[in-house]
């Protein structure tokens, strides 16, 4: 039975005549307190992100992919950063002061914030063409060494057995020395076949096959995730906090991991490097952010996703149909294809940059401002 409350003058009790019955107008000029106004949730503008601010290699792209899809600088931008930074790896370190043995390794993890339809997606496929261009070559090579190495492993066998032969003669003959000398010649040429071909890219994959990959891959690797909130979802479960463990690793680029595993075996990766670019909408990130916001989860996962960005919409988007530019294209594919065929440094022996003496008072002043 439902029961409703009425007034002396059967006005109806509700949230409206009990607002209007309480002098909250005089309470509100006693206190000086001023007019009541509305809580709104509106964000605060946001900074535009300029191509110039890029390196005249990638600028001139950045800016054509965006104009041609209407889509923010900044997405364009960040995706091509961590496109670069995984390209480099933990072959670079970083030495923040002048005479101090810190280093750090370069290594990017970007999220794309935006609503559906923000380009997200698209701009990330353009903007890592060109790894995903070295990604089909490796696939090519990698088919190639396949068919060639399952010849050499047969090839392999059959001369194993006729050492075998050989020695088993050789034993019945009482020459040791040589029995031992031909069954040697049979061990020594375990993986001698197995070269070394890069890949680039993984998208999903468990944490144990990606340490396999990144054993055979020491440089170090990209995540690409069309849509991060699967990932950070699995990132927050218990049964997943091995798997936050490695990543909280793998950001740092530098450091060992070690898989001890049943099925696997032991798997050590001297330097555990995985860079990370990846598209979310505003109201799937948000929960997570609350988290940290209220201590849970605050061990640095989702600070590390230090280029994340949330570019304001595009208020005067126009229709563009018009051929990409070029020249700004195979400017910015040599930048990656240079980084390929030359790349900076090595896992074991990485090249070590510093500031110049006038960037290097920059970093010291926002340092200082940071921590104090």
């Amino acid at each position: 039975m439902m029961c409703s409350f009425k007034l002396e003058n059967n006005t109806p009790l509700n949230d409206k005549t009990c607002l209007e019955a309480i002098p909250y107008k005089q309470a509100l000029q006693q206190n000086g307190w001023g007019e009541l106004k509305p809580i709104t949730a509106a964000l605060l503008p946001v900074e535009s992100f300029h191509a110039a601010q890029m390196p005249l290699t990638l600028s001139r792209y950045v800016y054509d992919v965006a104009d041609r899809q209407q889509a923010p600088l900044d997405f364009v931008a960040v995706a091509a950063l961590c496109g670069l930074a995984a390209l480099i790896g933990n072959g670079v370190r970083i030495a923040p002061k002048q005479h101090d043995d810190w280093k750090i390794v370069p290594n990017l993890w970007g999220a794309l914030i935006g609503q559906p339809s923000t380009m997200k997606t698209p701009t990330m496929q353009a903007t890592l063409t060109p790894i995903t261009c070295l990604q089909k070559k490796w696939y090519k090579d990698w088919l190639k060494q396949k068919e060639k190495q399952e010849i050499e492993e047969i090839l392999e066998t059959l001369d194993k057995s006729e050492k075998k032969k050989q020695a088993h003669k050789a034993i019945k003959k009482g020459d040791l020395e040589t029995a031992r000398a031909l069954l040697s010649e049979t061990l020594s040429k375990d993986n001698v076949h197995d070269e070394d071909v890069s890949r680039f890219i993984v998208n999903d994959t468990s944490v144990e096959k990606l340490g396999e990959l990144l054993k055979e891959n020491p440089r170090g690797l990209l995540m690409v995730r069309d849509e991060l909130s699967g990932f950070l979802t699995d990132m927050e479960r218990k049964e997943y906090q091995t798997e936050r463990a490695f990543y909280l690793e793998a950001f740092n680029g530098d450091g060992q991991f070690t898989y001890d595993r049943i099925g696997r075996g032991t798997i050590f990766i001297p330097n555990a490097t995985v860079s990370i670019i990846g598209g979310i909408q505003p109201s799937r990130i948000l929960p997570f952010i609350r988290n940290v916001l209220y201590g849970k989860g605050n061990d640095g996962f989702l600070q590390r996703f230090q280029m994340l960005v949330f570019p304001d919409e595009t208020k005067d988007w126009k229709w563009v149909d018009r051929p990409p530019n070029q020249e700004a294209w195979e400017t910015y594919e040599g930048a990656f294809r240079s980084l390929y065929d030359n790349p900076l440094g090595s896992p074991e022996y990485p090249l070590v940059m510093r500031f110049s003496a006038e960037a290097q008072e920059i970093f010291r002043e926002w340092m200082q401002k940071i921590f104090k």
